[in-house]
């Protein structure tokens, strides 16, 4: 359960501090601290600090985590017109693999029962996967004037992910006995560069046509070096567990590889304001995608270089005041920099489209519902190797389209609403791997989710509150295969809390009913449970 995914927060001008406590089952203990303010008189120099950490086990036998993250943020003004922002990021974590178990025994039968959904068929002994993360970057602004302005931003990012894994090969006969091999990634570094130059200007053509123009260019580099080998594992009994008499096999060693990826992207938008009734966005984007990959198992260099163009257009037509009709069609073309096939070769760039239209509709001032269409085509999408789940292969193309309908916002003082629908049909429409026409695992045709909020207002009470959220996902395919599927289900949450002067104590239920559900597969031999019931104790001060 890793809450503390902290969004980079602006520093204040003012003195702030901020401490977080949670406790909660399977061992749950977690806090975190942001500090922030001026540095000196003038507030041209200021702060923001964040440290987080925690541990916990799971529901799991023998998988638990542990995070721990810092990041400190600096902005300087340094003049009237220009400011600059520093950023640095470190993160650890430490967890154990939950590949899941076998759809035999859990959505299937089994002819020896039900598994176990605590079941753990690796070695959390002899097993290790740890993430260290570094992030370094600034963001640069200057105003020419009110309504021109350039910036600059650059990211670097460092992520090793040292590893020791044992995954499933395959089920016997008998139903119990699992077939075992083990992945050695002794290193596994991926090294980002990311340098974003843009100029902005706001500027009218007539008297009620208004212009933001956007036009930059991005660099993008990638470094990965992999070192992989495999083995085998001695087998398991799933009915029976022996996680402590593991035999590991001899290594082999599979690729030594070397990947980078190259990205020159050139960007050009107009977001046209007509009238103040209806709002063109335009713009395109031109993309040159190099890819090389060298490896010293397969002693092979593949080298690919890709060009496309990618439009963007979005309009919204206002023709009342509580009402607003709206289209957008976008592509997108980005490098698969993550995944590697069991061939050795680099994937092309997956492409994407988009259509989508909708409406949207104010009740009053404080409530609003939305109706959208949408329609999302991917092409080269990355999925697991159903013949070796270390590695992936390209699936083809796959289709999302569907409806969203989603009403939000304030019923009574103190009592908010947020509820929406969800309709998918969602396939493969390419593929020489799958089936054309077969549904994309772990995307339901429905889905419903329903939370609303109440906080007493007035009187001695002021600040008591609750919340109750219901979640229902339908049935989904297991596989691209489509060999099996995931039963739907439907979870409740809740909360009571407390807020009064910058305080704050809650207490949070997930899977109030404590059902048993699966949340996803990835292949026959990987189906997840989602956790049971938990309960999170926290406690927040803010000054």
């Amino acid at each position: 359960m890793e809450r503390y995914n902290v969004v980079t927060e602006k520093p204040t001008e003012e003195p702030y501090y901020k401490v977080d406590l949670d406790i909660g089952n399977f061992d749950l203990f977690g806090g975190s601290v942001d500090v922030s303010g001026p540095l000196n008189e003038s507030k041209s120099l200021k702060y923001r600090l964040n440290f987080a950490a925690e541990t916990n086990e799971t529901f799991i036998d023998g998988v638990s985590r542990e995070r721990y993250l810092v990041n400190p943020v600096l902005a300087w003004s340094i003049g009237k017109n220009t400011d600059i922002t520093f950023e640095a990021e470190y993160t650890n974590l430490t967890a154990d693999n939950n590949f899941g178990i076998p759809a035999i025994g859990t959505v299937l039968d089994n002819i020896n029962g039900e598994l176990d959904q605590s079941l753990n068929f690796g070695d959390p002994d002899v097993e290790i996967r740890e993430v260290d993360s570094i992030l370094v970057g600034y963001d640069f602004e200057h105003r020419f004037s009110d309504d021109w302005r350039v910036r600059n931003a650059f990211q670097y990012t460092h992520n090793a992910f040292p590893e020791f894994s044992i995954f499933e090969l395959s089920l016997q006969d008998d139903q119990r006995t699992l077939e075992r091999g083990f992945a050695d990634t002794s290193q596994f570094d991926i090294s980002t560069f990311l340098l974003d130059s843009s100029v902005v200007g706001n500027f009218n053509t007539g008297s009620n046509i208004k212009h933001e123009l956007v036009a930059g260019i991005e660099l993008f580099r990638s470094e990965t070096l992999a070192d992989l080998g495999v083995g085998e594992v001695s087998s398991i009994d799933l009915f029976a567990p022996e996680l402590s008499n593991t035999v590991i096999g001899p290594v082999t060693e599979f690729f030594i590889s070397e990947t980078t990826d190259e990205t020159l992207g050139i960007y050009l938008q107009d977001k046209i304001e007509f009238f103040d009734k209806v709002i063109l966005l335009a713009g395109i984007r031109f993309d040159i995608i190099s890819s090389e990959l060298e490896d010293e198992v397969f002693d092979t260099v593949d080298f690919d270089q890709n060009e496309e163009f990618s439009p963007r257009v979005g309009l919204v037509y206002q023709p009342i005041d509580e009402l607003s009709l709206y289209g957008n069609f976008t592509q997108s073309f980005t490098p698969n920099t993550f995944g590697f096939a069991s061939t050795g070769e680099a994937f092309d760039p997956q492409t994407g489209t988009q259509f989508e239209i909708g409406v949207k509709g104010d009740i009053n001032d404080k409530l609003s519902v939305t109706l959208a269409y949408f329609d999302i085509t991917l092409d080269n999408v990355p999925t697991t190797d159903p013949e070796d789940s270390n590695f992936q292969i390209i699936s083809g193309e796959q289709n999302s389209e569907g409806v969203e309908l989603f009403v939000s916002g304030n019923i009574l003082p103190g009592w908010d609403v947020i509820a929406g629908y969800t309709y998918t049909d969602a396939t493969i429409t390419e593929s020489t791997d799958f089936e054309v026409g077969n549904r994309i695992n772990n995307v339901p045709e429905n889905a419903v989710s329903f939370l609303t909020s109440y906080e007493i207002q007035k009187g001695s009470l002021k600040g008591l509150g609750g919340t109750l959220g219901l979640y229902f996902v339908g049935d989904r395919e297991g596989d691209l295969d489509n060999t099996f599927e995931i039963p739907s289900y439907t979870r409740t949450d809740a909360s009571i809390f407390y807020n009064r002067e910058g305080f704050k104590t809650a207490l949070n239920f997930r899977n109030l009913f404590d059902i048993d559900y699966f949340e996803n597969a990835e292949t026959d031999l990987r189906v997840r449970f989602g956790a049971p019931f938990t309960v999170v104790g926290s406690l927040s001060y803010e000054f």
